[in-house]
């Protein structure tokens, strides 16, 4: 089973661009095709479940929030935010909290 078949897909498109033009590096073969993808956008199924990281800018007909007490104010913002007809939100209270944002790690070196 494909957990990530839009990144498999990507990676498939990259070897072929590599193939097609030998001066690029895998690297540079998939940057190229990456910056295609954001420029012409990704194809969505009809029915598509998603980290609101991977939804931001994107609107559907109907959204459904899973565990919505679980995200943190802004992911909560963007989930509720995409639904054009429709939205339900799934929880395990009736008053929803979004949870503090978590603290970012410091960045270590070395």
């Amino acid at each position: 089973m494909i957990y990530r078949r839009e990144l498999v897909g990507e990676m498939k498109r990259a070897l072929k661009e590599q193939s097609l033009h030998r001066e690029l590096t895998l690297r540079e073969a998939a940057w190229t095709v990456r910056e295609r993808t954001r420029h012409v956008g990704r194809r969505l199924p009809r029915r598509a479940m998603a980290r609101t990281h991977l939804v931001k800018g994107l609107e559907f007909d109907d959204t459904i929030v899973l565990n919505a007490d679980e995200l943190d104010a802004k992911n909560l913002y963007v989930a509720i935010t995409r639904g054009a007809r429709s939205l339900s939100i799934l929880s395990a209270s009736r008053v929803v909290k979004p949870k503090a944002a978590a603290a970012s790690r410091p960045q270590t070196t070395g």
